[in-house]
């Protein structure tokens, strides 16, 4: 990467932004390293494994590696021969063992086929992480089964300790308070020792240890005491003796591990680089850019990640950027502060990310693979280099066609920043377009800024440029920082002063020298600003529109199910008043047949003709409505030119401007529209009233045949339950005595099931079972 454009696009603060989100020094070393790839399989590889992160990210959660300690120290340590690593040092690359195999387990292969690539190579360690928790106990202390005779010298280490303590304890109530400063036990330079007063030091015979900040006590070993301290050193240094033994083996273990150690610090570093990113990405709002052969090139609400950690998400203004296959240069015009240079930075920046791997803020972005990206951006003037502003950019400039020698066949980002400016403007403007047109043979993609007007007219008449513009607002001349493409800007230079301060009679002095003929392009630059204005504006009005008519379709779609459901509710609920009478009728009438069984024959016809008419009066109902529908479906209404109608989808009220081949042109309160006649209703009072129910219905109820067994083979118990209980209905009006039911042996849970259900039903008056079946006799 050419290091002056890396420094010019910011991309250096860019990738320590996307560091902070690392947790471990060799994950944002990893990062801080990146460089942008030319290799397409190399690159979409790099992509395809970040999107597989995301998703991981999303799905799971993100893995953690802020408990690790750096490994890397330790395995150079580790790889001097005879090395011996401290117990901490040994837990620490134990936490680097365990990460390696949690990760080894989470990326599996089935779901997570490019992450579980990097785990591949590992070696389990699971044999290694058995020893280290062999030697080392939960809270880090090396255990007393590490080697054979340390729990015998522990042990020998705490009994000569309290035998030296209880041999001075004794000797301290032995002496009166003059010669003891204190009466209790206390160590120095690792031996027992009691506090003395100084001036008394002479009647306790032994060695002095040290005194006290202030001199008035000394700390006395005991001559009786000496061997005693002897002991307990000697197994204190016999412990520490048998650890460095046991630190030892477990050291040259790892050692032999190193490479397996290697491989999962560097797995660790690859994995909390991508998490980074994953990170990072769902803060901002990112997107994972798609790369392609070809110059193509589209950014849609594309932000600059500096800004964003600077300004915040609200405060920055998106722009997009198109360029299509059949286009390699856009020219930007405009005022200054306009946010011109920042378009430049925005896609320059956003381009070497996406060649690294790495998500773009932005909600779309596709890109073509660069062989480079070089930019020509601010002012390089050099007292020191006597180098002008113009010089600098004419070498910068030298420099960049010097750097497209050696072609593969990709194209080269070309960022120009003001090109043309700090010489004479006809001099400019010619050599702009001179190396604008330069560069674009040569295969590369040009993205400029100017203020000549002679490179915005080059842009409007050579094929494969195109011209867009920031503005500035019209009625308060600040910067908007939003980009139109189609159409070149002019500087804007004197609304620009005069917002920032310049005198208002200079500025009217100003306009006043301008030729005519720019005057008049000014006006004309205007002119086309608003007519677009306009149009965007009678856009978004037509957008709100259809949009408020999707809601009002929806609205009415919804209002039309309710009343569909609430003209059911009130026909069921009338229907169910009607069978209610019709069943006490029915019963008066039985009363008076005195015969029993004339009187059971008459309930069941009853029952049978109550079902029917039910049945009859629903069929009929919806016939009614399917051919109400059907009538207001067809034969659209004949409308000529100033018949008022309403729109049936809509609700709204129109006037007919003109019908032609199918179609009304209605002006709906002042917004125009073609309709289909189909959907227009000529204006007229409409019958609010709701349907009546019909009044009577004659229908004879057709008794089907109803076989004498029913098969719930296959049925769960609930199925089979309601399906049993409809069937029993329909027997006893088919006047069947005995009917068979089928449920299998299975499980025995649908047999039991349906003895339980048989046991209160009440047309049942017995049944039993016959191996698969129950054959059932019903009441009558």
């Amino acid at each position: 990467m050419d290091q002056e454009t890396r420094q010019l696009l910011g991309f250096d603060e860019a990738v320590a932004l996307l560091e902070q989100f690392a947790h471990t020094p060799a994950g944002r070393a990893r990062l801080a390293a990146l460089q942008p790839l030319r290799e397409p399989e190399r690159l979409q590889q790099r992509l395809q494994r970040l999107e597989e992160a995301v998703r991981f990210v999303s799905q799971e959660s993100r893995v953690a590696f802020a408990h690790l300690e750096d490994p890397r120290p330790l395995l150079e340590k580790l790889n001097e021969r005879a090395s011996v690593l401290e117990p901490s040092e040994c837990l620490d690359l134990a936490e680097v063992l365990k990460t390696g195999q949690y990760l080894r387990k989470t990326f599996d292969p089935q779901e997570w086929p490019l992450l579980a690539q990097w785990t591949r190579p590992l070696d389990p360690p699971d044999r290694l992480l058995s020893e280290i928790e062999r030697i080392f106990d939960p809270n880090g202390e090396i255990r007393d089964q590490a080697h054979p005779q340390l729990a015998k010298v522990r042990n020998q280490a705490v009994k000569s300790r309290k035998e030296a303590q209880k041999h001075l304890r004794a000797l301290l109530q032995k002496r009166s308070d003059s010669v003891i400063q204190d009466a209790y036990v206390t160590s120095r330079n690792g031996r027992f020792v009691i506090p003395v007063k100084t001036e008394r030091q002479s009647s306790i015979p032994g060695v002095v240890h040290g005194a006290s900040s202030s001199g008035a006590t000394v700390f006395i070993e005991p001559l009786s005491a000496v061997e005693l301290n002897n002991q307990f050193i000697y197994y204190q240094e016999r412990e520490q003796e048998l650890i460095r033994q046991i630190l030892a083996r477990l050291s040259d273990r790892m050692r032999e591990e190193i490479e397996n150690l290697r491989l999962i610090s560097d797995l660790i570093a690859r994995v909390d680089a991508l998490m980074a990113a994953c990170e990072y990405a769902d803060k901002f709002r990112c997107v994972l850019p798609a790369l392609e052969e070809g110059s193509r090139l589209d950014l849609r609400q594309a932000r600059h990640p500096l800004l964003l950690a600077s300004l915040g998400d609200e405060k920055v203004v998106p722009i997009d950027i198109r360029l299509s296959r059949e286009e390699n240069g856009l020219i930007i015009s405009g005022p200054n502060t306009g946010g011109k240079t920042v378009a430049l930075k925005t896609v320059g920046l956003l381009s070497l990310m996406a060649q690294c791997g790495l998500p773009v803020p932005a909600e779309n972005a596709v890109l073509p693979i660069f062989r480079a990206v070089l930019a020509d951006i601010g002012d390089h003037q050099s007292i020191s280099q006597h180098l002008s502003t113009f010089s600098a950019h004419v070498l910068s400039i030298s420099s960049m066609m010097e750097a497209l020698s050696g072609e593969d066949g990709r194209p080269t980002l070309i960022l120009l920043d003001e090109i043309g400016t700090g010489t004479d403007p006809v001099h400019g403007a010619a050599m702009a377009i001179a190396v604008i047109d330069h560069f674009r043979k040569r295969q590369a993609l040009v993205i400029a800024t100017t203020h000549h007007q002679s490179v915005k007219v080059f842009a409007a008449t050579e094929k494969g440029l195109i011209n867009a513009c920031v503005e500035l607002d019209p009625k308060t001349q600040a910067p908007t920082y939003r980009i139109r493409f189609g159409l070149s800007a002019g500087s804007s230079g004197l609304e620009v002063a005069q917002r920032l301060g310049l005198p208002q009679a200079i500025v009217e002095q100003a306009r006043g020298l301008m030729k005519e003929t720019d005057q008049q392009a000014e006006q004309y630059l205007r002119h086309l600003r608003r007519e677009l204005d306009e149009a965007r504006a009678a856009k978004d009005e037509a957008r709100e529109l259809s949009r408020q008519m999707e809601e009002e379709k929806r609205r009415l779609e919804e209002r039309h199910s309710r009343q569909l459901a609430r003209q059911e509710k009130e026909f069921e609920k009338t229907l169910e008043k009607w069978a209610r009478e019709f069943k006490r009728q029915g019963d008066r009438y039985l009363k008076s047949v005195k015969d029993r069984f004339e009187s059971a024959k008459a309930r069941r016809q009853l029952q049978q003709k109550q079902a029917a008419l039910k049945e009859a009066f629903r069929r009929q109902v919806r016939r009614e409505r399917s051919q109400d529908v059907e009538g207001e479906s067809q034969s659209p209404p004949s409308l000529q030119a100033g018949d008022w109608v309403s729109h049936t989808l809509f609700g709204k009220r129109g006037k007919v401007i003109r019908v032609e081949e199918g179609q009304a042109h209605v002006d709906f309160g002042g917004k125009r529209m073609d309709c289909p006649l189909e959907q227009l209703k000529a204006e007229e009072k409409e019958s609010g009233g709701k349907r009546k129910l019909p009044k009577n219905v004659s229908l004879q109820a057709s008794q089907a045949e109803v076989s004498p067994q029913l098969n719930l083979i296959g049925r769960t118990v609930e199925e089979a339950v309601i399906e049993a209980d409809k069937y029993l209905d329909q027997a006893v009006l088919s006047e069947h005595r005995e009917v068979r039911i089928i449920h299998g042996h299975g499980t025995g849970r649908l047999k039991e099931a349906v003895g339980e259900f048989l046991k209160t039903h009440p047309h049942v008056r017995s049944y039993k079972r016959d191996g698969g079946a129950t054959f059932v006799t019903l009441r009558e």
